[in-house]
Protein backbone atom coordinates (compact mmCIF):
# COMPACT_ATOMS: atom_id res chain seq x y z
CA UNK A 1 0.00 0.00 0.00
CA UNK A 2 1.21 3.24 -0.59
CA UNK A 3 2.92 5.33 1.76
CA UNK A 4 0.20 7.75 3.92
CA UNK A 5 0.79 11.48 4.06
CA UNK A 6 -1.91 12.42 7.05
CA UNK A 7 -1.18 9.61 9.21
CA UNK A 8 -0.11 6.37 10.38
CA UNK A 9 1.49 3.53 7.88
CA UNK A 10 -1.72 2.68 5.77
CA UNK A 11 -1.04 -1.20 6.78
CA UNK A 12 -1.85 0.61 10.46
CA UNK A 13 -4.89 2.42 9.18
CA UNK A 14 -6.52 0.39 6.91
CA UNK A 15 -5.96 -3.41 8.44
CA UNK A 16 -8.82 -5.11 7.21
CA UNK A 17 -9.81 -2.52 4.02
CA UNK A 18 -10.43 -5.34 1.16
CA UNK A 19 -9.33 -4.02 -2.49
CA UNK A 20 -7.53 -5.98 -5.57
CA UNK A 21 -4.06 -6.13 -5.52
CA UNK A 22 -1.58 -7.80 -7.96
CA UNK A 23 -0.51 -10.71 -5.26
CA UNK A 24 -4.37 -11.40 -5.33
CA UNK A 25 -4.95 -11.22 -9.08
CA UNK A 26 -1.40 -13.32 -9.52
CA UNK A 27 -2.25 -16.42 -6.97
CA UNK A 28 -5.69 -16.33 -8.82
CA UNK A 29 -3.92 -17.55 -11.89
CA UNK A 30 -1.66 -20.40 -10.55
CA UNK A 31 1.23 -18.06 -8.77
CA UNK A 32 2.62 -19.09 -6.11
CA UNK A 33 3.03 -15.95 -3.75
CA UNK A 34 5.51 -15.08 -1.04
CA UNK A 35 6.48 -12.22 1.34
CA UNK A 36 10.46 -12.09 2.23
CA UNK A 37 11.69 -9.83 5.12
CA UNK A 38 14.29 -10.40 7.70
CA UNK A 39 12.10 -8.32 10.71
CA UNK A 40 8.68 -9.77 11.75
CA UNK A 41 5.84 -10.39 10.12
CA UNK A 42 3.22 -8.25 12.41
CA UNK A 43 5.11 -5.60 12.10
CA UNK A 44 2.73 -2.54 10.90
CA UNK A 45 0.02 -5.23 10.48
CA UNK A 46 1.64 -6.50 7.03
CA UNK A 47 1.14 -10.36 7.84
CA UNK A 48 -2.71 -9.05 8.46
CA UNK A 49 -3.06 -7.27 5.41
CA UNK A 50 -1.26 -9.18 2.83
CA UNK A 51 -2.70 -12.87 4.03
CA UNK A 52 -5.88 -11.10 3.25
CA UNK A 53 -4.69 -9.89 -0.51
CA UNK A 54 -3.28 -12.71 -1.80
CA UNK A 55 0.55 -13.70 0.04
CA UNK A 56 0.41 -17.67 1.49
CA UNK A 57 3.50 -17.88 2.79
CA UNK A 58 5.77 -15.77 5.16
CA UNK A 59 9.57 -15.53 4.96
CA UNK A 60 10.66 -13.39 7.62
CA UNK A 61 13.24 -13.16 10.68
CA UNK A 62 12.71 -16.35 12.12
CA UNK A 63 13.05 -18.25 8.45
CA UNK A 64 16.39 -16.59 7.93
CA UNK A 65 17.52 -17.05 11.83
CA UNK A 66 17.49 -20.44 11.14
CA UNK A 67 18.98 -20.55 8.50
CA UNK A 68 21.90 -18.98 10.11
CA UNK A 69 21.10 -15.27 9.37
CA UNK A 70 22.34 -13.04 12.42
CA UNK A 71 24.07 -10.34 11.51
CA UNK A 72 21.58 -6.97 12.65
CA UNK A 73 21.75 -3.42 11.21
CA UNK A 74 18.78 -1.03 12.05
CA UNK A 75 15.54 -2.57 12.36
CA UNK A 76 16.32 -6.04 11.22
CA UNK A 77 18.64 -8.40 10.09
CA UNK A 78 20.60 -7.48 7.19
CA UNK A 79 20.02 -7.00 3.87
CA UNK A 80 23.44 -8.88 2.27
CA UNK A 81 23.21 -12.22 3.89
CA UNK A 82 19.13 -12.26 3.79
CA UNK A 83 19.46 -11.40 0.12
CA UNK A 84 21.73 -13.68 -0.26
CA UNK A 85 19.64 -16.33 1.05
CA UNK A 86 16.81 -15.39 -0.34
CA UNK A 87 18.10 -15.87 -4.03
CA UNK A 88 18.34 -19.46 -2.84
CA UNK A 89 14.71 -19.50 -2.00
CA UNK A 90 13.50 -17.94 -5.14
CA UNK A 91 15.62 -21.06 -6.56
CA UNK A 92 13.52 -23.03 -4.61
CA UNK A 93 10.19 -21.54 -5.69
CA UNK A 94 10.84 -21.23 -9.84
CA UNK A 95 11.32 -24.71 -9.44
CA UNK A 96 7.80 -25.31 -8.34
CA UNK A 97 6.51 -22.83 -11.00
CA UNK A 98 5.49 -19.29 -10.74
CA UNK A 99 5.67 -16.93 -8.48
CA UNK A 100 5.24 -13.30 -6.75
CA UNK A 101 7.77 -12.66 -4.48
CA UNK A 102 7.80 -9.27 -2.68
CA UNK A 103 11.27 -9.24 -1.18
CA UNK A 104 11.60 -6.09 1.72
CA UNK A 105 15.26 -4.53 2.64
CA UNK A 106 15.57 -2.95 5.66
CA UNK A 107 18.99 -1.68 6.30
CA UNK A 108 18.74 1.52 4.57
CA UNK A 109 15.55 2.85 6.97
CA UNK A 110 16.17 5.41 9.33
CA UNK A 111 17.22 6.25 11.80
CA UNK A 112 20.53 6.36 9.75
CA UNK A 113 23.86 5.45 11.54
CA UNK A 114 26.63 5.17 10.08
CA UNK A 115 27.66 1.61 9.86
CA UNK A 116 31.21 0.32 9.52
CA UNK A 117 29.95 -2.20 6.66
CA UNK A 118 29.39 1.02 4.13
CA UNK A 119 32.40 3.01 4.59
CA UNK A 120 33.22 5.56 2.41
CA UNK A 121 35.72 6.53 0.12
CA UNK A 122 38.41 8.36 2.27
CA UNK A 123 37.67 11.82 0.01
CA UNK A 124 33.80 11.19 0.23
CA UNK A 125 33.95 10.67 3.88
CA UNK A 126 35.91 13.80 4.66
CA UNK A 127 33.58 15.56 2.90
CA UNK A 128 30.68 14.84 4.88
CA UNK A 129 32.02 14.12 7.97
CA UNK A 130 30.63 17.18 9.31
CA UNK A 131 26.71 15.95 8.73
CA UNK A 132 25.88 12.80 10.86
CA UNK A 133 22.80 12.30 8.89
CA UNK A 134 23.91 12.59 5.51
CA UNK A 135 27.26 10.22 6.22
CA UNK A 136 25.19 7.63 7.84
CA UNK A 137 22.94 7.67 5.03
CA UNK A 138 25.50 7.28 1.98
CA UNK A 139 27.28 4.56 4.13
CA UNK A 140 23.77 2.49 4.03
CA UNK A 141 23.48 3.65 0.36
CA UNK A 142 26.75 2.10 -0.34
CA UNK A 143 25.81 -0.74 1.69
CA UNK A 144 22.68 -1.20 -0.01
CA UNK A 145 24.65 -1.55 -3.10
CA UNK A 146 27.10 -3.77 -2.41
CA UNK A 147 24.52 -5.71 -0.94
CA UNK A 148 21.53 -5.77 -4.27
CA UNK A 149 25.10 -6.25 -6.41
CA UNK A 150 25.75 -9.28 -4.90
CA UNK A 151 22.07 -10.57 -5.27
CA UNK A 152 21.66 -9.64 -9.01
CA UNK A 153 25.06 -10.89 -9.90
CA UNK A 154 23.75 -14.52 -8.28
CA UNK A 155 20.23 -14.12 -9.68
CA UNK A 156 21.52 -13.14 -13.21
CA UNK A 157 24.01 -16.49 -13.13
CA UNK A 158 21.01 -18.25 -11.56
CA UNK A 159 17.92 -20.22 -13.96
CA UNK A 160 15.15 -17.71 -11.94
CA UNK A 161 16.73 -15.09 -14.81
CA UNK A 162 15.51 -16.62 -17.65
CA UNK A 163 11.79 -15.79 -16.77
CA UNK A 164 11.84 -13.49 -13.97
CA UNK A 165 11.56 -10.11 -14.15
CA UNK A 166 12.75 -7.84 -11.15
CA UNK A 167 10.90 -4.38 -10.14
CA UNK A 168 13.37 -2.86 -7.75
CA UNK A 169 11.64 0.00 -6.09
CA UNK A 170 11.58 2.30 -2.81
CA UNK A 171 8.33 2.96 -0.66
CA UNK A 172 9.40 6.32 -0.06
CA UNK A 173 12.38 9.11 -0.30
CA UNK A 174 14.03 10.21 2.40
CA UNK A 175 14.53 14.21 3.64
CA UNK A 176 18.31 14.10 4.03
CA UNK A 177 19.48 16.76 2.07
CA UNK A 178 22.77 16.45 0.20
CA UNK A 179 25.71 18.88 0.12
CA UNK A 180 24.38 21.01 -2.37
CA UNK A 181 22.07 24.09 -2.35
CA UNK A 182 18.69 22.81 -3.51
CA UNK A 183 15.92 25.92 -4.10
CA UNK A 184 12.95 24.54 -2.11
CA UNK A 185 10.98 23.48 -5.41
CA UNK A 186 14.13 20.96 -6.06
CA UNK A 187 13.64 20.12 -2.36
CA UNK A 188 10.41 19.22 -2.11
CA UNK A 189 11.23 17.09 -5.81
CA UNK A 190 13.72 14.92 -3.80
CA UNK A 191 11.40 14.30 -1.07
CA UNK A 192 9.30 12.77 -3.07
CA UNK A 193 11.35 11.10 -5.78
CA UNK A 194 12.08 7.59 -5.40
CA UNK A 195 14.25 5.22 -7.71
CA UNK A 196 12.21 2.03 -9.78
CA UNK A 197 13.94 -0.10 -12.23
CA UNK A 198 12.31 -3.33 -13.94
CA UNK A 199 15.50 -5.72 -14.35
CA UNK A 200 15.46 -8.66 -16.76
CA UNK A 201 17.96 -10.63 -18.42
CA UNK A 202 16.29 -10.99 -22.06
CA UNK A 203 15.65 -7.60 -22.70
CA UNK A 204 16.38 -6.56 -25.85
CA UNK A 205 18.13 -3.08 -25.05
CA UNK A 206 18.02 -0.82 -22.17
CA UNK A 207 15.17 1.72 -22.07
CA UNK A 208 14.81 4.70 -19.86
CA UNK A 209 11.63 6.55 -19.56
CA UNK A 210 11.94 11.00 -18.88
CA UNK A 211 8.15 11.11 -17.80
CA UNK A 212 7.21 10.36 -14.49
CA UNK A 213 6.40 7.13 -13.57
CA UNK A 214 4.12 6.04 -10.12
CA UNK A 215 4.01 3.71 -7.96
CA UNK A 216 0.50 2.70 -8.74
CA UNK A 217 1.71 2.06 -11.99
CA UNK A 218 3.84 -0.67 -10.55
CA UNK A 219 0.72 -3.59 -10.12
CA UNK A 220 -0.79 -3.09 -13.94
CA UNK A 221 2.46 -2.77 -15.15
CA UNK A 222 3.11 -6.45 -13.70
CA UNK A 223 -0.01 -7.89 -15.01
CA UNK A 224 1.02 -6.54 -18.61
CA UNK A 225 4.04 -8.60 -18.38
CA UNK A 226 2.48 -11.78 -16.85
CA UNK A 227 -0.16 -11.58 -19.11
CA UNK A 228 -3.61 -11.16 -17.17
CA UNK A 229 -4.08 -7.57 -17.86
CA UNK A 230 -7.27 -7.70 -19.94
CA UNK A 231 -10.14 -6.50 -18.04
CA UNK A 232 -8.76 -4.90 -15.62
CA UNK A 233 -9.00 -1.64 -14.43
CA UNK A 234 -6.20 -0.04 -12.36
CA UNK A 235 -5.42 3.19 -10.47
CA UNK A 236 -2.35 3.34 -12.15
CA UNK A 237 -0.96 2.54 -15.96
CA UNK A 238 1.04 0.03 -17.47
CA UNK A 239 4.46 1.01 -18.20
CA UNK A 240 5.08 -1.02 -21.75
CA UNK A 241 2.83 -1.33 -24.82
CA UNK A 242 0.77 -4.11 -24.93
CA UNK A 243 2.19 -7.37 -26.04
CA UNK A 244 1.49 -8.98 -29.76
CA UNK A 245 1.49 -12.15 -27.81
CA UNK A 246 -0.60 -11.82 -25.04
CA UNK A 247 -0.95 -15.60 -24.17
CA UNK A 248 3.12 -15.90 -23.70
CA UNK A 249 3.46 -15.88 -20.04
CA UNK A 250 7.19 -14.90 -19.85
CA UNK A 251 9.01 -11.78 -18.38
CA UNK A 252 11.45 -11.95 -21.46
CA UNK A 253 10.46 -8.46 -23.35
CA UNK A 254 10.12 -8.59 -27.13
CA UNK A 255 12.01 -6.14 -29.36
CA UNK A 256 9.95 -3.13 -30.64
CA UNK A 257 8.43 -2.65 -26.91
CA UNK A 258 8.05 0.92 -25.59
CA UNK A 259 7.99 2.37 -22.66
CA UNK A 260 4.78 4.91 -22.11
CA UNK A 261 4.50 7.62 -19.70
CA UNK A 262 3.32 7.05 -15.86
CA UNK A 263 1.16 8.85 -13.51
CA UNK A 264 1.52 12.04 -12.84
CA UNK A 265 2.71 12.95 -10.05
CA UNK A 266 0.34 14.94 -7.46
CA UNK A 267 0.74 15.74 -3.96
CA UNK A 268 -1.41 17.87 -1.76
CA UNK A 269 -1.75 18.14 1.64
CA UNK A 270 -4.46 20.49 2.30
CA UNK A 271 -2.67 23.65 1.96
CA UNK A 272 -0.10 23.01 -0.32
CA UNK A 273 -0.01 21.19 -3.84
CA UNK A 274 2.22 20.26 -6.57
CA UNK A 275 1.73 18.27 -9.83
CA UNK A 276 4.79 17.03 -11.83
CA UNK A 277 4.14 15.62 -15.78
CA UNK A 278 7.71 15.99 -18.04
CA UNK A 279 9.97 18.02 -16.54
CA UNK A 280 8.55 20.73 -14.78
CA UNK A 281 7.11 21.18 -11.41
CA UNK A 282 4.48 23.17 -11.01
CA UNK A 283 2.90 24.12 -7.24
CA UNK A 284 0.53 26.59 -5.44
CA UNK A 285 0.27 27.57 -2.00
CA UNK A 286 -1.92 29.64 -0.32
CA UNK A 287 0.46 32.07 1.14
CA UNK A 288 2.96 32.30 -2.13
CA UNK A 289 0.82 31.72 -4.81
CA UNK A 290 1.61 30.11 -7.85
CA UNK A 291 4.76 29.04 -9.54
CA UNK A 292 6.87 26.46 -12.20
CA UNK A 293 10.62 25.31 -12.39
CA UNK A 294 12.71 22.91 -14.31
CA UNK A 295 13.39 19.92 -11.89
CA UNK A 296 15.11 18.08 -14.83
CA UNK A 297 17.39 20.02 -16.57
CA UNK A 298 17.92 17.38 -19.79
CA UNK A 299 14.19 18.42 -21.06
CA UNK A 300 12.98 21.88 -22.18
CA UNK A 301 9.65 21.70 -22.84
CA UNK A 302 6.85 23.13 -20.28
CA UNK A 303 3.84 20.65 -20.13
CA UNK A 304 0.65 22.21 -21.41
CA UNK A 305 -1.16 19.93 -18.90
CA UNK A 306 0.18 22.19 -16.20
CA UNK A 307 -0.45 25.11 -17.42
CA UNK A 308 -3.92 25.07 -17.89
CA UNK A 309 -4.25 24.90 -14.04
CA UNK A 310 -1.61 26.82 -12.91
CA UNK A 311 -1.24 29.40 -15.48
CA UNK A 312 -2.65 31.89 -13.08
CA UNK A 313 -1.90 33.09 -9.60
CA UNK A 314 -5.64 33.69 -9.03
CA UNK A 315 -6.11 30.22 -9.72
CA UNK A 316 -9.32 28.61 -7.59
CA UNK A 317 -8.56 26.33 -4.23
CA UNK A 318 -6.19 23.91 -4.05
CA UNK A 319 -8.98 20.80 -3.74
CA UNK A 320 -10.45 21.90 -7.74
CA UNK A 321 -7.16 21.97 -9.15
CA UNK A 322 -6.96 18.84 -7.71
CA UNK A 323 -9.86 17.53 -9.20
CA UNK A 324 -9.21 19.30 -12.56
CA UNK A 325 -6.44 17.32 -12.83
CA UNK A 326 -7.94 14.11 -12.19
CA UNK A 327 -10.71 14.56 -14.85
CA UNK A 328 -7.98 15.65 -17.49
CA UNK A 329 -6.06 12.57 -16.07
CA UNK A 330 -8.80 10.08 -15.77
CA UNK A 331 -7.87 10.13 -12.51
CA UNK A 332 -9.86 9.04 -9.49
CA UNK A 333 -10.48 11.13 -6.87
CA UNK A 334 -12.65 10.35 -3.50
CA UNK A 335 -13.97 13.22 -1.92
Amino acid sequence: MLPDSFGPAAYIAHPTAKIDCIQGLLKDTGYQTVWVNGFTTSFHNKGLFEAAHGIDTFYDEDYFRGRGVDEVIGLGLADYPVLDETVKLLEGLHAKGPFYANVTTLSTHHPWSVIPEGKLPNDLEAGVAGDPDYHGYLTRMHYADKALGNFLDKFMKSPLAEDTVIFLMDDHSSYVKPLEDLSPMQYMEMRHRISLALITKHMPKPLRSRKPVHQIDVAPTAARIAGIDRGKEWLGRPLLAQRSDAKRRSAVLPDGVSALEGSPFVYYDGTYLAYRAGSVLCHTTVTDGFGCARVDPQEDVLDARMMRFFESKSSPSAGQIVKGIAAAESIAVVD
